[in-house]
């Protein structure tokens, strides 16, 4: 809990680890005058962050892409494509993400012909928030080398017109005949958008990442990784979680879960089960409320999930499967059944849309539930005309969850959401969005303590990746990851959360974020 990890005083370090904790002299005595000693001066220090689902190279592209958050109407997503247009030559891919369809007064998806319009002739292609949707632009489906009414891909589809031409809108499988069109980045620009993340991080007290990569060779995203937070100006803990394109790389290697060293780790196998519940492709077990007849949509079927799990597992991989639906809960505690283990080691990302019976079930599988609070901030606005009041009533159920044995773990699926750590406490505890909206918060009995909540992000993430008891606590001997910050949690009222500011961020006993005045 937060109030058993806040330390006053000072804190000696060695060797990338807590050695001594208390006062200064204490400090001193223990490790000598010329100890590396953290002086707090004040300040409420907590264990570093750390984030159990997150795309760090995507975050770090991000900032370089068409920043699409927050858009309120099409028109400004189209202004926004045509300025970031004149930056770019002209054969260079436009490329964005954040909309959100929910939000635009329009009330409507964007299309190819939004987008040629406002950059006619460019090739263009930008992700819903959710990232389990997008729209390309004309040029960019003629690049692909898509036509007018192609068929659609297993496990997922394209948006279509009254007369059965496509519009652009791409869902799920369907976006990757784009993605595969557009560029690669090379391994210069990959550890342009990790240094660029990676600040992001620091900035938000953020210590460790359990991060899903892909889009290159296993050696180049290990390489670029291993470059990046090798400086230690860019020291962060990365746990690498990986499709299953790249379990032939893996077996070769002789490469498993928990394989490098204490900052660049081999993390799980991560597996789809489903789309996104903005895009109405999350696996339910009935009708969408606002879309009759569709129940989302599996991204993996089934049975090749079950071929991938094993292969893994008869390797000790850990698997990470992604079900945002009740249906896709359920295939998930079927896929991992035959796998439990005592030690919670598989998880499920995401757990958004669930029915009570199922806690249960995720208790006797021994899995981990890996869920991103800050998700509330923006579902809770239209998660009931997509799913219903009473199936939304026992949804984003983070206390009933814990209070069925359930274990935790936090993280933002940044860039989906923001990385910040700090809003999805807010948004646990709270369960309001930035405005104080609901009034009394969205169904506010499931609703965690700021204790709980804090620690979903500390001991909870730690012991998603096997490292409980080793980082995400303050504790002599464990590693020296912390975060000051200018107040404290457990002295002011719930709602004053979101003004909570990072001082500093410090990763194996050195300060990659703020203030130079605290150490000596």
């Amino acid at each position: 809990m937060l109030g058993e990890d806040t330390v006053p005083g000072c804190i000696g370090f060695s060797e990338g680890r807590i050695q001594v904790m208390g006062s200064e002299d204490r400090c001193i005595a223990a490790l000598g005058p010329r100890a590396r000693i953290m002086d707090i001066q004040g300040a409420v220090i907590i264990p570093g962050f750390i984030d159990s689902h997150l795309h760090l190279t995507s975050l770090g592209e991000q900032q370089q892409a068409v920043a699409l958050a927050g858009c309120p109407c099409i028109g400004e997503l189209q202004r926004r494509v045509t300025e970031r247009a004149r930056d770019l030559p002209e054969d260079a891919w436009i490329t964005g993400r954040g909309w959100d369809q929910d939000r635009f007064s329009d009330g409507r998806y964007p299309t190819a012909a939004d987008l040629d319009q406002a950059a006619p002739g460019r090739a263009g292609f930008l992700r819903r928030a959710c990232g389990h949707a997008a729209v390309a632009s004309t040029e960019a489906l003629r690049q692909a080398g898509i036509g007018e009414r192609p068929e659609d891909p297993v496990g997922g589809y394209f948006e279509r017109d009254a007369s059965g031409k496509i519009t652009g809108v791409l869902h799920e499988t369907a976006m990757r005949l784009v993605l595969d069109a557009i560029p690669k980045p090379d391994v210069t620009q990959r550890r342009t958008f990790l240094r660029a993340a990676v600040e992001a991080c620091h900035r938000a007290g953020i210590t460790s990442v359990q991060t899903h990569e892909g889009g290159a060779s296993l050696d180049d995203i290990w390489h670029s990784f291993a470059q990046v937070i090798g400086d230690p100006a860019f020291a962060l803990r990365a746990y690498l979680d990986l499709g299953p394109s790249y379990l032939d790389a893996l077996q070769e290697r002789d490469l498993t879960t928990g394989d490098g060293d204490e900052f660049l780790r081999i993390g799980a196998l991560k597996l789809f089960a489903d789309g996104s519940l903005g895009a109405r492709s999350a696996l339910m077990s009935t009708d969408y409320v606002d879309d009759p007849g569709n129940r989302g949509t599996y991204v993996i079927p089934y049975e090749e999930m079950c071929e991938h799990t094993a292969r893994a597992i008869s390797f000790d991989m850990q698997v990470a499967v992604h079900a945002i639906g009740d249906r896709a809960l359920d295939d998930t505690l079927s896929l991992l059944q035959p796998y439990q283990t005592p030690e919670n080691r598989h998880r499920v990302i995401h757990c958004q849309i669930t029915r009570p019976e199922q806690f249960p079930k995720m208790v006797n599988c021994g899995v981990i539930a890996c869920v991103q609070p800050r998700f509330l901030a923006t579902d809770m606005r239209w998660a009931e005309a997509r799913v219903g009041h009473e199936r939304a009533s026992t949804s984003y159920a983070w206390r009933s969850m814990m209070e069925a044995g359930v274990p935790m773990a936090g993280g933002s699926d940044a860039p989906v959401e923001p990385v910040e750590p700090l809003l999805g406490i807010h948004a646990a505890v709270n369960r309001m969005d930035d405005d104080g909206h609901p009034p009394g918060g969205w169904f506010p009995e499931e609703r965690l303590s700021i204790g709980e909540a804090f620690a979903l992000f500390g001991p909870g993430a730690a012991r998603s990746e096997g490292m409980l008891g080793r980082k995400g606590v303050l504790e002599e001997r464990a590693m020296a990851d912390v975060v000051l910050l200018d107040g404290d949690p457990l002295a002011m009222p719930p709602e004053d959360l979101l003004n909570l500011q990072v001082l500093e961020t410090w990763v194996g006993g050195r300060r990659v974020y703020g203030d130079v005045g605290r150490a000596r």
